[in-house]
C-alpha cells in the first residue's frame, strides 16, 4: 500500500511542478495547502479501499494442496463472487497505473518545453538588454535563475524515469493478467506469477526507498531542511560536541554568569 503511494504522491508532485513551470501565475490559487492535503489524503483513502477488496474475497481455511498430499492452511474463497473481486481490483489497479504512467509522461514533456522556453525567452532578453549597456545585469540575475529551473526539471525527470522504470514491471504484469486469466495465484501459470511479482514488488520497494536520497543529493533546500532537523536533535543527545553549531561550525558564546552578590 505505501510503496503505491508514493506512486501516486510522486505523480501529483511532478504534475504540481510541472504547473508551477506552465501557468506560474495561476498556480497558487489552483493548487493551495488545503486542496493539497485533501488529495493527499484521498490517495491514502484510495489505496486503503482498493487493497481492501483481497480482505473481503479471501479468508484463511483448510484447503487440499496436491503437491504435498495434505491439507493447510492457506487462502480459500470467503464469497461466492470472490473471483470477480479479485478480477476488479486487478483492472482499478492496472488503470490507476497507467493512468499514473501517462500522467507522468505528460507533465515530463510539458515540463521540458517549458523550461525549454524559459531558457530561450531569457537569452533573448539578455542580447535585447546588451543594447542598453545592461547586459552585466541581466546575467547576474537571469543565470542563477535559469541554473536552478534546469536542476529541478532535471531532478523531477529523473524521479519520474526511477518511477516509471519501477512500476512499469507491475503494470506489464496487470496486463499479462487481464489478458490471460490462468496468470494468477492459484492459476495454471502460478509458478511465474509469484516469480514475477517478487520482481515487481521489490522495485517498487526499491523506488519507495531510493527518493529521499535523490532528494538530499539534488535539492539544496531539502538538504538544509534535513540537516536541520536531524542535526539538532543529535546534538541534544550527545552525538555532536555542544562546544560548536552544528550547521555552520560556529563557536557558541555561552552567557556568564555574574558573581557578583547583592
Amino acid at each position: 500500500m505505501f510503496c503505491r503511494v508514493t506512486c501516486l504522491i510522486t505523480v501529483f508532485i511532478t504534475v504540481e511542478r510541472c504547473l508551477c513551470f506552465v501557468i506560474p501565475l495561476r498556480v497558487k490559487s489552483l493548487l493551495t495547502p488545503t486542496r493539497s492535503a485533501i488529495i493527499v489524503m484521498a490517495i491514502f483513502i484510495l489505496m486503503l479501499l482498493t487493497l481492501a477488496l483481497p480482505y473481503s474475497a479471501l479468508r484463511l481455511d483448510w484447503r487440499w494442496d496436491p503437491i504435498r498430499n495434505r491439507s493447510m492452511i492457506g487462502t480459500v474463497h470467503a464469497i461466492q463472487d470472490s473471483a470477480k473481486l479479485m478480477q476488479a481490483r486487478i483492472k482499478i489497479n492496472l488503470t490507476l497505473q497507467v493512468v499514473s504512467l501517462l500522467a507522468l509522461v505528460v507533465s515530463n514533456i510539458a515540463l521540458a518545453i517549458s523550461v525549454h522556453k524559459q531558457v530561450k525567452w531569457r537569452a533573448r532578453t539578455t542580447a535585447i538588454a546588451s543594447h542598453q549597456n545592461q547586459t552585466a545585469m541581466h546575467r547576474r540575475s537571469s543565470e542563477p535563475t535559469t541554473y536552478r529551473n534546469k536542476r529541478l526539471a532535471r531532478m523531477i525527470q529523473f524521479l519520474s524515469l526511477v518511477l516509471f522504470v519501477t512500476y512499469g514491471i507491475s503494470t506489464l504484469l496487470y496486463v499479462i493478467s487481464v489478458v490471460l486469466p490462468e496468470f494468477g495465484f492459484y492459476g495454471q501459470y502460478n509458478n511465474e506469477f509469484r516469480s514475477s511479482w517478487m520482481v515487481a514488488i521489490t522495485a517498487q520497494a526499491l523506488n519507495s526507498s531510493v527518493n529521499i536520497l535523490f532528494y538530499y543529493r539534488m535539492n539544496t533546500r531539502f538538504r538544509n531542511t534535513f540537516n536541520k532537523m536531524f542535526r539538532k536533535k543529535a546534538a541534544r543527545v550527545g552525538i555532536f560536541s555542544a562546544d560548536h553549531n552544528t550547521l555552520d561550525n560556529t563557536p557558541v558564546v555561552h552567557p556568564q554568569r555574574s558573581t557578583q552578590r547583592y
